[in-house]
């Protein structure tokens, strides 16, 4: 039984790596949806092959046309249902108010695309037996089950707990970790390019002060001192280069850094001043 459910597990479009660290009655409902997966694949095999029969009357065709509609609807359903989970990264909740998300136009709109993959699934099947106006709404409404019943299991396995929690930690490390590499590759690329332009600044100052050498040599060590440049030094021309961050939570850049900067009063000033 546990090969059996960790198998449909896999066929719920979620990572089973994380699935698998969950309680089992999590696991059980990811089983669930993934056989509910597999139900919706073979409904739609056959619902295909029976439309493309009226058309081809050819078996060899209407099998792998089947097939591959089939695979299609079953990824496409695949792509919506995963889409449908609890936000997991951070937002800024003052520009953008967080919302329930099953009031929210984009979760109504994906439930329509998958009612309307249920519809067009169930119409072939019901061509095929000839049902009556009440049969009809029956196998429509049975299709419309099938394809809403997995939405159902996330939202209960929303409700346990467990499984989203641990996809948002490693969805933040991952997010994280490559903001750090970014971060690091970007200050190299900087110092690199400002140790070029400042050796390329060299080079073409030089001329000008070896000429104000032979005029004013006094004047020419005060710039030379001002340039700072220490030509026995091998890495005089380089220069430490940080990224600023502007929020105090990068990369998510939800809430702004607190301004600890407070002008003083007048009288601070006049104190610093006139200390006696």
């Amino acid at each position: 039984m546990k090969k059996l459910r960790d198998k449909l597990c896999r066929f719920s479009g979620e990572d089973f790596s994380i699935i698998e660290r969950c309680d089992p009655n999590i696991q059980i409902y990811f089983s669930l949806i993934g056989a509910f997966v597999l139900a919706i694949l073979v409904c739609c095999f056959i619902s295909s092959f029976l439309f493309m029969e009226n058309i081809f009357k050819t078996p060899l065709i209407d099998l792998c046309i089947a097939g591959i509609w089939g695979l299609i609807v079953a990824n496409l359903y695949l792509l919506t249902l995963y889409t449908i989970t609890p936000r997991l990264l951070p937002i800024n909740t003052i520009k953008f108010p967080e919302k329930r998300y099953y009031l929210s136009i984009s979760f109504l709109y994906r439930i329509s695309v998958l009612i309307i993959l249920a519809i067009v699934t169930a119409r072939p099947i019901n061509i095929a037996f000839q049902t009556n106006i009440i049969g009809s709404a029956f196998i429509i409404l049975i299709f419309i089950i099938i394809f809403l019943l997995p939405i159902i299991f996330k939202y209960y396995i929303r409700i346990i707990g467990g499984f989203y929690k641990e996809k948002a930690t490693i969805e933040k490390k991952i997010i994280e970790d490559n903001y750090m590499v970014f971060n690091k590759d970007l200050k190299i690329i900087l110092e690199n390019n400002i140790c070029d332009l400042n050796k390329k600044t060299w080079e073409k100052i030089v001329p000008f002060l070896t000429k104000l050498e032979l005029v004013n040599k006094e004047k020419y060590h005060d710039l030379l001192s001002e340039i700072k440049v220490d030509l026995n030094y091998k890495d005089s021309f380089h220069e430490v280069v940080e990224k600023y961050e502007y929020w105090a939570d990068p990369p998510y850049r939800t809430i702004p850094k607190k301004n600890l900067k407070f002008a003083s009063s007048e009288a601070d000033f006049l104190t610093h001043i006139y200390k006696n």
